[in-house]
């Protein structure tokens, strides 16, 4: 962004809430971020096409965040199209380990060859149920057999409702239609973190751009 505003510095303090590892892209919404505040703070006026470009670079989960609404992900993840989904609730649960997410694309036993998923008008009816009704994440067996926590964890949030894991993991999560009873892990094991949560149509800084 400096490229834009050769004359212009900041100084950026992360306080970070979301933990490191857990495939929730927190360090990939704090780059997102860093990208939109700047280009309101130094008048860079850049539109948001444009910041899509540059963030493309700085990580695959980072134009998502740019995009800023609820989108289907295709390519790296820099193609993204808006989908409409109910809103819903649910809770995420951070096993206390993180999962090297380099570790979990270089397994053998990774599955390479799933079909591409396209949305047509019935996946879109699927999607508008629940996110937790449509697809499945290839990366989840790897990710549980490389750490076992993740697997103890879907586990235990199996008997509150459908569970899977957040992207590389090593967070999982399960997700309820809004208004309906949101149940945590009751004696969650020592070094284990969860939250309840709600969803978003979009991005809070969804307006600066």
């Amino acid at each position: 962004m400096q490229e834009f505003a050769p004359d212009q510095g900041v100084r950026i303090t992360v306080r970070k809430h979301i933990p490191d590892g857990a495939g929730m892209g927190g360090g990939s919404s704090d780059a997102a971020t860093c990208l939109i505040a700047l280009n309101r703070l130094w008048n860079i006026h850049k539109k948001r096409n444009e910041l899509l470009t540059l963030a493309v670079p700085l990580g695959a989960d980072v134009p998502f965040f740019i995009f800023g609404e609820t989108a289907f992900a295709q390519g790296v993840g820099e193609v993204l199209g808006p989908v409409v989904i109910d809103d819903f609730e649910g809770a995420v649960v951070f096993p206390g380990a993180s999962v090297p997410t380099a570790e979990v694309f270089k397994s053998p036993n990774l599955t390479r060859d799933t079909d591409s998923i396209r949305i047509t008008n019935s996946s879109s009816a699927a999607l508008l149920r629940l996110p937790l009704d449509f697809g499945h994440n290839d990366l989840e067996p790897v990710a549980a057999e490389i750490c076992p926590s993740v697997r103890e964890a879907i586990n235990c949030l199996k008997q509150l409702g459908k569970a899977r894991m957040t992207g590389s993991g090593s967070a999982v999560f399960y997700a309820v239609k809004s208004g309906a009873e949101v149940r945590l892990i009751s004696n969650l094991p020592i070094g284990w973190r969860q939250w309840a949560f709600r969803s978003l149509k979009f991005h809070p800084l969804y307006d600066w751009v």
